[in-house]
């Protein structure tokens, strides 16, 4: 009896071990480099290096200048089960010169931002995070064309803002990842949505893994949480029903 507890021990411990290294492992998500690329009536996205979409925005659909900007949406993911969604190395280079418009790394990332929604929680190391919904903006409304570079850790929901002119006139890529990215486009001007695209795109494989596992340690600490509960008050039960009058009973004798 007592080498088949051992056993069971055992292989409970050595489970939990291999999740414990697996959840380590997936924890800090997938680091995604996104590059957006405005150039008149042309827009191109590329992650990880990679073209992944191109499209053409009519002038009358679209805006011809405007600010680049960032956006997080809430994250409501335990912060003791995955890393929170972050936004580092922004940069925006003008695509005629090659010339930096703005830098991530020359400014504060708290500076100069141009609030549409929320606001951002900056990091010591300089990275942006946010606990609700986080819409800002950078630089000048003069700008045109030009390539919004930024790393996105542990996405989940992000966008890429360009040609911003205020709170209602704006372009948008706002990025879902969920078992597959989806990336929907779109223009609002006075408010009014111009120009709507959505592109699925099949989520890369590191990624899809620790999503994967995460939703597993996820629904695993929660079994395992109803199962010790259940186990103590069984435990409780077992004790005033059984070793507590005993106890008394001795008590009595004595």
């Amino acid at each position: 009896m007592q080498n088949s507890i051992k056993k069971t021990l055992k292989a409970f411990l050595f489970l939990n071990a291999i999740i414990l290294i697996l959840w380590v492992w997936a924890r800090n998500g997938s680091v995604v480099h996104l590059r957006m690329v405005v150039e008149n009536d042309r827009h191109s996205l590329y992650s990880n290096g990679q073209l992944i979409d191109s499209f053409i925005v009519p002038e009358h659909r679209g805006l011809l200048s405007g600010m680049p900007g960032l956006g997080l949406s809430k994250d409501t993911r335990p912060p003791l089960v995955v890393k929170p969604q972050e936004f580092y190395n922004f940069l925006v280079t003008d695509i005629e010169t090659g010339d930096v418009l703005w830098s991530q790394d020359s400014h504060k990332a708290d500076w100069d931002w141009y609030m549409m929604r929320g606001s951002f929680i900056v990091t010591n190391n300089n990275r942006l995070r946010s606990t609700s919904h986080a819409h800002g903006a950078v630089g000048n409304r003069n700008w045109s064309n030009y390539a919004i570079d930024v790393t996105y850790g542990n996405p989940t929901e992000g966008i890429i803002f360009f040609r911003v002119n205020d709170r209602n006139n704006y372009g948008e890529a706002q990025f879902r990842y969920w078992r597959e990215l989806v990336v929907s486009y779109a223009y609002y001007i006075d408010g009014d949505r111009t120009y709507h695209r959505i592109r699925r795109i099949a989520e890369p494989f590191d990624q899809g893994m620790k999503s994967l596992v995460l939703r597993f340690v996820k629904v695993y600490t929660v079994g395992l949480l109803i199962l010790l509960s259940f186990l103590a008050v069984f435990m409780l039960i077992s004790y005033l029903i059984h070793i507590l009058p005993r106890r008394q009973s001795k008590d009595k004798q004595s």
